[in-house]
C-alpha cells in the first residue's frame, strides 16, 4: 500500500473498526514502495509479524504448534 493509501481517513476508520472487533494490528513500515516512492505502507518485516503473533498467542493461552 504506499503511503496516500496508508494515511486516507476511511483507512484510518477501517484500521480502528477492526481494532475495535479485537484484531490486533501489526504496524506497517517505512521504506521504499512498489510505487517507487518511499514513505510508510510497507508490509512489517516477516520476523516482527512471526512474533507478533508467537505473543499473542502466548498471551492469550492458545497452542503455538509444533
Amino acid at each position: 500500500m504506499n503511503t496516500a493509501m496508508w494515511e486516507h481517513p476511511i483507512t484510518a476508520r477501517q484500521v480502528e473498526q477492526l481494532k475495535g472487533f479485537g484484531y490486533t494490528e501489526i504496524p506497517c513500515v517505512v521504506k521504499k514502495l512498489v510505487c517507487g516512492d518511499e514513505g510508510r505502507g510497507a508490509m512489517a518485516e516477516v520476523w516482527t509479524i512471526v512474533e507478533s503473533v508467537k505473543r499473542i498467542l502466548e498471551e492469550r493461552g492458545l497452542p503455538m504448534g509444533s
